[in-house]
Order: C-alpha cells, then sequence, then structure tokens
C-alpha cells in the first residue's frame, strides 16, 4: 500500500495564549509538536510529516529545523481547511490531515492508515465525557457531524483521503476554499457525491490542547492504562506485568479470564487491584474507594474468582468498560508509600513522601490501616538534602523525576515500594486532583525566600555577647510557643503585635525579675519565610538562675541544647523536660538522669539545686507585687475608651497599655502558674498527692474560665450582660480575622444548647494529713518562713492569675482589633483581611503623622504578595540545621494526655463558622488559646489540640473539668486526622481510630 502524505494543520494560534499551539512546552522541554511527530515517526516511520505553519513560524522553525514547513500567507484570515488546500500540490496520493492542536496514539495512526475507505474519518462517540467535568461551553463548541452508525460525533480533527477522494477535491478545490467551509463540510461534500466515507471510533482516546495540560488528561488514563503507556520508557523503575479484563469479559466469560492469567503468571502470588475511571480524575482522587485484593495464589481458581469478584462489586454498579487489573504481588517489600510531587495543598514545589519501612506491606500507606508512618518533605531545587533523612529516597525521587520528565508534568501522585534487592517499583501514577489555582508559585522567588532563611540561620550561629552557647537550633512551640499563639503562619499584624507585647522586650525583663539570666536585648522570635520560631538558646539562658558561676551557667546552656538537640519531641517541653527552671522534690534524681553523661559535675548540680532553692522560695512570696499592675490596666481601659481620640489613636493607647500594664504581669503570673503546676506534678511524682487529688485541687480553684461557664449556665444572665463582660474573647487572641465573641453571641452565648456537666465542686478541699506534711517537708527544703496555709494559698493564686491577667490584657488587646477594623474599613478602605497586613508601627507611624494614610494600600499590597509567597514555604517545627530549610522528615510530636480518662466518640474539626452539634464529639482545633473557652458550654467528650503545652490554658481547663485532652499533638499527626470514629484513652497516652 502508497505511504500517505502527511499534513499537521498547524497555522493558527491560541488567543488566550498568543502564541502557537505547536509551542506550547512541558516541564520535560519537549513541545506538543514534539510529540505529534514523535507519533507519526512510530506509527509511519521515515515518513515525511508536512508542518503547515503561520502565526510566529520562525520561532516553530528555529525550535525544529529539521521538520519540512509550508507556509500560509494569509493564515489570519484562513481556517484549517483553507490553510490545507493552500499549501496542496499533489492529489494523486493517499493523504492524511490532522489538526495542529491535536494528539493521537501511535497505534491509532497506525490503524488509520491500515483502514479501507475513500474517506477514513476519525470520530468521537463519547465526546460530552471524553474527560472528567468537561463543560457544556467546552461541548458547544466542538465540531460534530453525524455518521452511521453512531449518530452525533465529535470530529476530531484527524482524516485520511484516498487518492480518488483527493482528484475529486482537486476538481473542487475553489468552492472547498470558500470561507465559510470547514472540514465537516468537505466531508459531508465527499458522503453526498457518493464516496464510501469511513468513521473510525477512538472512544476518547485523543486530545485536544486547549491547554498545557490536556497532553497529561491525554497520557494518564484509568490504573491500567497508565501503567501500560508509560511502562516502555522507564529507566529508573519497573512496573510489573499486568492482564486486564473489563467487566464485559468477566461476564462473557470468566473461566477464560483465569485461564489467562494463570498462564501469564503461573507459580507467581497475585494483587487484583482496582482500575475504574471514577477513581482518579482530574477534579476529584477516589484513592483508596475501590478495592484491592493482595497476595492470591494464582493456581488457586476460586479465590481469583472471588478476588475479581470482589472488585468489580465495589465499583458499586460498573459500566461494561470498568477494568480489573491483575500483577504479580511484591513480597519482599523493604520500603512502600506514596510520593507527591509537589505540596497537595497549595501546589508548592516540594516532594512529600509518606512511607512505611517496617511493616513489609505494599499497601500499609494507602490503606490507611498503619499510623507509625514517616513523612519526608524535600524542596525540589534542592534535593540533596534528603540524604541526611534516608538515603534510599534518593533512588525514589529519581524514578518521579523520570516520571514528570516523560510525562512533562510535576504534579503527580505515585504510589511505589522497594524491594529488599532495592528495585524500584511504581503501582500507580495519578494526578494531584486538588486545583492550586488560588496559590501563584514562583519557584525560584521560593528558592530565594528559603536561601535568605538559610542565611539568617547561619548569622544567629555566631556566639552573643549576652547569651552562652556555641550555636542555636530555632522551635515554633518552645517557651512562648508561638506556633500555638498566633499560629505557624500568621500575618503581619499578628507577628508585629505579639513582638511588641511580648517577645521583643516584655518575655526577658520577666525573666531577669523573677531570678534569671537577663538576656536583652535578644529577641526571643526570629521569622523564617515569615513564620515564627523561637531561638532556643536565647530561650534557654532565660531559664538559667542569674546567681550562678559563669562557667557553670555555660556549660547548663550547652547540655541543655544538646539534650534538645538529641531529644526533637521535646521541643515543646522545654520548661519540663530539658531545662531545671525551679527547685522540685524529685530535683536530685531528675538530675541525676537528665545529665547522666552529660558535661556536668555533682558540684554543678549541687551549686544548680541551691539557686533553684532560692529562686523557688522568692517565687512563692511575690505574686501580688508582680501582677498588681493589671489594675491600673483595667482603670486605663475605662478612661481609653471614654475619651474621644479616633479609632486608631484610642487603638494604639490600648496597645500601649496592655504592654505597660498588662503583659508584664501575664508574664509574671503565666510563671507563677507554671510553678505552681510544676510543683503539684512533682508532689504526684513524690507521692505526696495522687493525680486525682491534684484534679480535685484544680476543679476547686475558681478562675475566669469557670466565672464564663457558670454565668452561661445561669439562665437569668442576659446575653447583653454576657457581650459585656466576656465579649472581647476571641479564638486567636492576636488575629484580627478571628470573630470575637461579641460579633456572634448567638453561637457562642448560646443559653439553649445543654451545658458541660461540671467536675464535682471542691470549695474548701482540705488537704489530709499526709498531704499537708508533704508540702512542709517541701517548704523545709527551701530558705523561706511561708505556712503550709500561705503555700496552698500560693498554689491557688498562681492558678487564678494566669488567667485573670490573660483575660484583662486580651480585653485591650481585642479591643484594639475591633478599632483597627473599624478605622481600616472607614478611613482606609481596607477589609478586615487586609487590615492584617498592618503592622504596630504602621499604626505608630500613623498616630504621629510620619505615614500618610494614602500610602498603606499599596503597603498591604506589597505585604500581602509578600506573605502568601513566603507561606508556600514548608519548614519543620524544630530548625537544627542548615539542610533543614530545603528538607526535613516530619517529627511525631509527644502528646501531651490530661486526665487519665478514656473515651470512644467521632471526631469534628472546628470551623470558623460553627454550626454542626458539638455533644459527645472528641473535638479538633488548632491551638490551646482561651478564646476557645466557649467550647466547654458544651458536653464535648474530648479535645485534641495541634499546638499548646502541658501547662496550656486549655490544658488546665481539661484537668479542672475532668474532659480527656491530647494537647499539642504537633503538625504530623495532625494533618493525619480525619473524620471518623476515635479512641482517646489518656491513661495509655494513645488516640486512635476504631
Amino acid at each position: 500500500m502508497c505511504q500517505p502524505k502527511i499534513f499537521l494543520l498547524a497555522a493558527g494560534y491560541h488567543k488566550q495564549a498568543q502564541r502557537p499551539f505547536s509551542l506550547w512546552s512541558f516541564s520535560n522541554g519537549k513541545s506538543i509538536l514534539d510529540w505529534q511527530t514523535h507519533a507519526f515517526e512510530k506509527a509511519l516511520p521515515g515518513n515525511q510529516v508536512n508542518i503547515v505553519v503561520g502565526y510566529d513560524y520562525q520561532k516553530i522553525l528555529a525550535n525544529h529545523p529539521y521538520l519540512n514547513f509550508s507556509y500560509v500567507l494569509d493564515w489570519e484570515k484562513s481556517n484549517a481547511l483553507q490553510s490545507f488546500l493552500s499549501v496542496i500540490n499533489d492529489f494523486s496520493s493517499p493523504t492524511l490531515v490532522m489538526y495542529g492542536d491535536t494528539v493521537f496514539y501511535p497505534e491509532t495512526l497506525t490503524r488509520l492508515i491500515g483502514m479501507e475507505g475513500d474517506a477514513v474519518v476519525v470520530i468521537d462517540s463519547v465526546w460530552k465525557q471524553r474527560f472528567s467535568g468537561r463543560s457544556q461551553k467546552d461541548i458547544a463548541i466542538a465540531e460534530t457531524l453525524n455518521i452511521h452508525p453512531y449518530g452525533e460525533v465529535e470530529y476530531t480533527g484527524l482524516v485520511k483521503f484516498s487518492p480518488k477522494v483527493m482528484n475529486w477535491i482537486s476538481d473542487h478545490r475553489d468552492s472547498a476554499a470558500h470561507s465559510n467551509r470547514n472540514f465537516i463540510d468537505l466531508i459531508n461534500d465527499i458522503r453526498d457525491a457518493g464516496f464510501n466515507v469511513a468513521a473510525y471510533d477512538v472512544i476518547g482516546a485523543w486530545s485536544e490542547m486547549n491547554e498545557p495540560n490536556d497532553l497529561v488528561h491525554f497520557i494518564l488514563g484509568n490504573k491500567a492504562e497508565t501503567l501500560r503507556r508509560i511502562r516502555p520508557q522507564l529507566k529508573k523503575s519497573e512496573i510489573c506485568d499486568q492482564i486486564t479484563c473489563t467487566q464485559q469479559d468477566w461476564k462473557n466469560n470468566p473461566s477464560l479470564i483465569i485461564k489467562r492469567v494463570q498462564a501469564q503468571f503461573e507459580g507467581q502470588r497475585l494483587i487484583v487491584r482496582s482500575s475504574y475511571f471514577e477513581e482518579d480524575s482530574w477534579e476529584t482522587s477516589n484513592a483508596g474507594v475501590f478495592e484491592s485484593i493482595l497476595d492470591i495464589d494464582c493456581n488457586d481458581t476460586h479465590t481469583m474468582r472471588k478476588a475479581i469478584e470482589h472488585v468489580f462489586l465495589s465499583y458499586g454498579n460498573p459500566c461494561a468498560h470498568a477494568q480489573v487489573l491483575i500483577q504479580p504481588f511484591i513480597s519482599n517489600v523493604a520500603m512502600s508509600g506514596v510520593i507527591f510531587t509537589c505540596d497537595l495543598f497549595t501546589g508548592a514545589p516540594y516532594y512529600i513522601i509518606n512511607y512505611d519501612d517496617v511493616s513489609g506491606r505494599p499497601d500499609s500507606i494507602t490503606s490507611g490501616q498503619k499510623s507509625d508512618l514517616r513523612t519526608a518533605i524535600i524542596f525540589r531545587r534542592n534535593i540533596d538534602a534528603v540524604h541526611k533523612i534516608d538515603s534510599r529516597l534518593v533512588k525514589l525521587i529519581e524514578a518521579a523525576k523520570e516520571l514528570e520528565q516523560i510525562l512533562g508534568y510535576n504534579k503527580l501522585d505515585i504510589e511505589f515500594a522497594i524491594d529488599k534487592e532495592n528495585q524500584m517499583y511504581i503501582f500507580q501514577v495519578r494526578p494531584i486532583a486538588v486545583k492550586h489555582d488560588a496559590h501563584q508559585i514562583n519557584e525560584k522567588q521560593l528558592a530565594l525566600f528559603l536561601q535568605s532563611a538559610w542565611q539568617h540561620f547561619k548569622k544567629w550561629q555566631k556566639k552573643s555577647p549576652s547569651i552562652l552557647g556555641d550555636d542555636t537550633i530555632f522551635s515554633g512551640m518552645t517557651d512562648w510557643n508561638p506556633a500555638e499563639i498566633i499560629g505557624n503562619r500568621p500575618n503581619p499584624l499578628a507577628v508585629s503585635l505579639y513582638h511588641y507585647l511580648i517577645t521583643e522586650d516584655i518575655w526577658a525583663r520577666q525573666r531577669a525579675e523573677y531570678g534569671y539570666r537577663d538576656v536583652r536585648p535578644a529577641p526571643l522570635v526570629h521569622n523564617f519565610c515569615s513564620q515564627p520560631y523561637v531561638d532556643c538558646r536565647a530561650s534557654i539562658n532565660s531559664l538559667i538562675p542569674s546567681s550562678l558561676p559563669e562557667e557553670v551557667a555555660l556549660r547548663l546552656a550547652n547540655v541543655y541544647l544538646d539534650i534538645l538537640k538529641d531529644n526533637h519531641q521535646l521541643h515543646d517541653k522545654v520548661e519540663l523536660d530539658v531545662v531545671f527552671t525551679i527547685w522540685v522534690p524529685t530535683f536530685r534524681q531528675d538530675a541525676e538522669i537528665r545529665f547522666k553523661n552529660r558535661n556536668i559535675s555533682t558540684q554543678d548540680i549541687d551549686i544548680l539545686e541551691q539557686a533553684l532553692k532560692k529562686l523557688t522560695a522568692r517565687a512563692l512570696v511575690r505574686l501580688n507585687e508582680d501582677t498588681s499592675s493589671i489594675k491600673c490596666l483595667s482603670e486605663r481601659f475605662v478612661e481609653v475608651m471614654g475619651s474621644h481620640l479616633d479609632p486608631v489613636d484610642k487603638a494604639y493607647q490600648l496597645i500601649a497599655d496592655c504592654r505597660r500594664f498588662g503583659t508584664l504581669a501575664f508574664a509574671h503570673a503565666a510563671r507563677a502558674g507554671f510553678v505552681a503546676v510544676a510543683l503539684l506534678k512533682s508532689f504526684i511524682q513524690k507521692g505526696t498527692l495522687s493525680q486525682k487529688r491534684m484534679l480535685e485541687f484544680q476543679a476547686s480553684v475558681s478562675t475566669v474560665a469557670g466565672d464564663f461557664q457558670n454565668a452561661l449556665d445561669d439562665h437569668s444572665v442576659s446575653v447583653d450582660v454576657l457581650i459585656k463582660q466576656f465579649g472581647h474573647l476571641r479564638p486567636g487572641t492576636y488575629d484580627v480575622n478571628q470573630t470575637a465573641y461579641w460579633e456572634n453571641p448567638d453561637f457562642y452565648f448560646d443559653c439553649q444548647r445543654p451545658r458541660m456537666t461540671q467536675h464535682t465542686s471542691c470549695d474548701g478541699l482540705v488537704f489530709t494529713k499526709h498531704e499537708r506534711e508533704g508540702f512542709q517537708a517541701f517548704l523545709d527544703a527551701l530558705p523561706t518562713e511561708i505556712k503550709v496555709d500561705e503555700f496552698i494559698r500560693y498554689l491557688s493564686q498562681a492558678i487564678q492569675a494566669r488567667e485573670k491577667t490573660k483575660f484583662e490584657f486580651s480585653r485591650n488587646l481585642s479591643v484594639a482589633l475591633d478599632l483597627l477594623i473599624q478605622y481600616g474599613k472607614e478611613v482606609l478602605g481596607l477589609t478586615r483581611e487586609e487590615v492584617g497586613y498592618l503592622t504596630f508601627d504602621d499604626i505608630k507611624a500613623l498616630k504621629i503623622g510620619q505615614l500618610d494614610e494614602k500610602l498603606i494600600p499599596k503597603f498591604v499590597q506589597l505585604r500581602k504578595t509578600d506573605s502568601v509567597e513566603k507561606h508556600l514555604a514548608k519548614l519543620p517545627g524544630l530548625i537544627c540545621c542548615e539542610n533543614d530549610f530545603f528538607g526535613y522528615e516530619q517529627e511525631k510530636s509527644q502528646a501531651n494526655f490530661i486526665t487519665r480518662l478514656s473515651v470512644v466518640a467521632e471526631l469534628i474539626f472546628i470551623k470558623a463558622n460553627q454550626n454542626e452539634p458539638l455533644d459527645g464529639k472528641i473535638v479538633v482545633i488548632p491551638s490551646a488559646d482561651p478564646g476557645f473557652d466557649w467550647l466547654f458550654s458544651h458536653n464535648i467528650a474530648g479535645l485534641i489540640t495541634q499546638y499548646g503545652g502541658a501547662n496550656s490554658h486549655m490544658a488546665i481547663r481539661c484537668a479542672e473539668l475532668g474532659i480527656p485532652a491530647a494537647i499539642g499533638i504537633g503538625d504530623k499527626q495532625y494533618d493525619s486526622l480525619q473524620n471518623g470514629r476515635m479512641i482517646l484513652d489518656c491513661h495509655k497516652g494513645r488516640f486512635e481510630y476504631v
């Protein structure tokens, strides 16, 4: 048979992209034209492809100098048919014509060449469902024709004409070239002229290039199709042999299918896998929805039949084309898991690897049946960081890169396994279904942000005159815990307010006044890619008694840092399990364990013990003096709110007063609260108190949170009174985007809901003789004259003061945020969200006239862009070395379990506008902030928080109310949570799905 002449019609261009379709390129550097010419070369080796060009033809020629081109002079006024007729000069040969914006598989072209007919038109009978989610607009503009026996179908832009038809076209060239004629008209005319027009139905196996990702839509079909298409091109990994059968094939002759399987895979163990078109699409991923049956004996006909039927049944009511995939089962698995080639939620350029290297199962990740898994996160531009995490992952990333190169697409979800012989297997490749349109990603810019953060980290490794220690590490959950208080991706206003009110000076001033080392002017919190981190060296120094000799303090600083480096899970428990900050009865035995094989001598421990005893004795008598300024804060609040100042001036004054009279008192009260709780826990360890008695004591202490609870329970208290007293509270003390209670009173003060059953009242709790003797023994060991009753009073007042001072200072802050929202809207024309991109320095400059209000919107937009881009960076909770900026393994934090209770209940995540009932549910929230106190007005069964420590507000409240809780479970465990029924067992220290 005579080989056809080939014409590829690529004269036009994509109007939106303003470039020829042929030049659209993918991440592997290949273009659509490369794909098309490769397909022709494979189907018709040696045949010359004549490419008809017009728009920007010079670029096409420059990129493909080895191809044959014809130029259409009047391409702007020509459609595809006219372009073809203007360049054709041989009407005696079979001719194949294809649109320049369509792609087909080589086998389609091969079959087309072999088909008989005067004209063979390639059509698509499933055109309305060719790809998932095809819009009505796209369907409306499709080129369609009616052809027997299919009815209305889409013309794919591919047709083959015989020499007879070509001669007819030559005779009718002038009429065919008329401006309103197209290929559909030509095909209809050929049929009307009596020629035999045959149809080749590709049933969706083609693609029209409207956007670059369309090629990947084309290549990635269902599971079996995808694996079959990419298998021949893989060098870095392997895809197992496969057999597929359709639902129709199985219904017609299941025995034949089984015989075929047994013949091909004789003696092997097999896996029967789902491969359904509904399983994975570009709009949704149904990964794991359908069944797969593992480790089947190929020779066991009965088991094989049941497995295939079971997988088909998992589809529900599948169509006749639904497939099941059968492959050899990989049994000697060393590692298995899933790699995403971008961040799942933002599309940021990271490799996210979730894997299991313990169980030996090939499906432990996808089945969701194992929780003790590893997660590695690697920045695409610096994959060398993977070596320090797990060198075995290098092979995986190389395999993922090869797949990206083959597909020209870098947003893939790849299921893999590596066996004990180090062979890499690919089980599945699917597109990541999450849309990332909201995130404009500049990979180069993100790399610069990370580089800048890395340089800042390096700079702060240098020794400081006021801070001891050879180097430092940074943590988002240490000390004042910015990840909990302002979030791990706070807006600029929250960052600046937290800095001004706490982490610039107040934190260090409080420690110095208390008797610890004065580390000023060192800041506590640094920002890496707009994410807040505590300088652990500065924090540790600020918790070392100032009376220690310098050489002892230096040894302690370095040892404390070493303990933290060796035990990453303790970075949210530094004051409990790393640094000794007060003296407790168990100090000696704790110190011997903690300092074992460390550079701390017995003499150092003696000196530290004496210093801590003095500091602790002073702590027991200073609380009232330290917190006295809070009364002044309340008085000044009334004065400021009664003044005639403008909103921005009032906001400034409230914030300034908050720092002057509020946050230092709160810092002292928080330190006292920590001392009280630490002492109570030490009494449990010593045997002076039981856990139950400690909880009874905590429940007996009257706090602001308890007052709120009681006010809600008292139905005689009006909503107006509740708003006046508690309306300033908000979930997220520093976050302007969080609504205050007064803004949604119907929800926060819903008096119709059943209330939390109160913990048994223990007012007037009387300690036993044994307990009082234990307290006395503790006091006798300290250089103090206070009595047991005074000590008990201190424990109660310290717990109360922490809640009271925070309640008072947060009123100033919350009302200031309300005023800034008002000022932003009425004067600056800013939305509430945009107000979050102001800073406290802006407010100060506006107040004194240093900043023109007209400039604010521009500043806001610049900061918003900068912040959004930086927040795409993924950083670990603890930054210990330079490589951590480019790759790290996600830590599994040790949660703080509160109470010894156990509960089984449904999990529920708290949303911004919560309407679902919470009664009887285990509630999940991001932080242990007091603004979530309203939760306790519902009969919640338990609580889980992402951030928060053992002494955080919510930990104390749950202990008081007897609610089982896991406080501060960390990023990794929090991210793995999903809706479902869970057991929260605080006694055994676990939470898992049931």
